[in-house]
């Protein structure tokens, strides 16, 4: 079963537009909601423990694409999920501390209904954090993903971590069949695949946030609700992914893509076998630049501590 979610998103994309449609008592809520969990998230991330984020051309575009994109283009940001406190944590850390007090700079999310949304109080309380409901196990037709379409559609920053759970090995987690399937969840594929105007994708990867939250390498229990300090949390940020040419090979062969925003009847939504075949290439090309993500963060490393015989994760610390 699933609860469907009545929300404001405004319109449009970067740069602080798009609040005209949001109810003033909507907006302040978001302000405050926003505001508390951003400054505490940021004081834990960055002061309780160390935060580096690698601050290269890849990571002064991908700030400039929150900031300033076109009118209706959504940015989409994909990356690995190690503890269920990635959100906010991480996210909060990936902004400089004066972008994190504008709700239009901040992402979108989704999260399981049966975590987020499981009573009025904490639905309220996501909700006004902007994190949408999904249905875990519900699959790609889904009329929750369908509602994610509508931020997308709307030009915001949404992120997904499409590894659908929470994994601490080296590496990606996912999918048991990667094989077959490949290691992601295909509903960040079906969002790219159809959204109106096309998004701009990018990719980061984390690594650190298993030392906040560790849980047990079996069960995958969580060991001590309580977060530890102390940690270092190293963050890279990927170049653009496109998917033009995945998608201009679908339609030579299928015919143009139909494009959503959120609205459409549930018989529309649902996806055709050529479709998910499509989906699924898009997915392993996230896969694939997310790996590539993993290894260069572990080859900093490992060249820094043969060079310094430190204990480094590379990247450069947050100073703002």
């Amino acid at each position: 079963d699933y609860a469907p979610q009545r929300q404001s998103f405004g319109g449009g994309g970067g740069g602080g537009e798009g609040q005209e449609g949001v109810p003033p008592l909507l907006r302040i809520a978001r302000f405050l909601t926003l505001g508390a969990v951003v400054s505490a998230s940021r004081t834990f991330i960055g002061v309780l423990n160390t935060l580096a984020v690698k601050q290269d051309e890849r990571y002064a575009r991908f700030l400039e694409l929150v900031r300033n994109r076109p009118r209706g283009t959504a940015l989409i940001t994909v990356s690995n999920h190690r503890t269920t406190l990635d959100d906010p944590l991480v996210l909060s850390g990936l902004l400089p501390w004066w972008m994190n007090v504008n709700p239009e700079w901040i992402r979108w999310n989704i999260c399981t209904q049966e975590i987020c949304y499981k009573g009025d109080l904490t639905a309220a309380f996501f909700g006004a954090g902007q994190t949408l409901p999904i249905w875990r196990g519900g699959g790609i037709d889904q009329p929750l993903l369908r509602d994610y379409m509508k931020v997308v559609a709307a030009g915001k920053w949404c992120h997904l971590f499409p590894e659908a759970g929470c994994w601490q090995f080296d590496g990606l987690g996912g999918r048991s069949e990667h094989a077959t399937k490949g290691k992601l969840k295909w509903g960040v594929g079906k969002l790219i695949a159809h959204a109106p105007s096309p998004p701009a994708v990018v990719p980061f990867f984390h690594m650190g946030m298993e030392k906040v939250l560790p849980m047990h390498p079996e069960t995958r229990a969580i060991n001590n609700l309580r977060p530890n300090i102390g940690a270092r949390i190293v963050i890279h940020v990927g170049d653009e992914i496109k998917f033009d040419d995945l998608i201009a090979a679908h339609e030579a062969e299928h015919g143009p893509l139909r494009r959503h925003d959120g609205t459409v009847p549930l018989e529309e939504w649902r996806s055709s076998a050529a479709e998910r075949r499509l989906y699924s290439a898009i997915t392993r090309r996230i896969q694939a630049a997310l790996e590539a993500l993993h290894r260069e963060i572990k080859a900093e490393r490992e060249a820094k501590e043969a060079r310094a015989g430190g204990d480094d994760d590379g990247g450069g610390r947050v100073g703002r």
